[in-house]
């Protein structure tokens, strides 16, 4: 396993897929292109060029959620 990390951004159907995986509730495309290009910032790990794990920063940066 060779991890690369980075920084967003991601596809929608990428982020979708990872949510299915990890047993997430699921959202419509829109809710989550809307959501992904609201972040604050976003870092991905991927293992030989696929995503394998994601995290963003969301808020108003006033509060923000990790």
């Amino acid at each position: 396993m060779s991890i690369r990390w980075g920084e967003g951004p991601l596809s929608v159907e990428e982020y979708l897929e990872l949510r299915r995986l990890a047993g997430l509730s699921e959202f419509s495309p829109e809710a989550a292109r809307i959501g992904l290009a609201n972040s604050l910032h976003i870092v991905t790990a991927r293992d030989k060029g696929k995503l394998a794990a994601m995290g963003r920063l969301v808020g108003d940066l006033s509060l923000i959620h990790i």
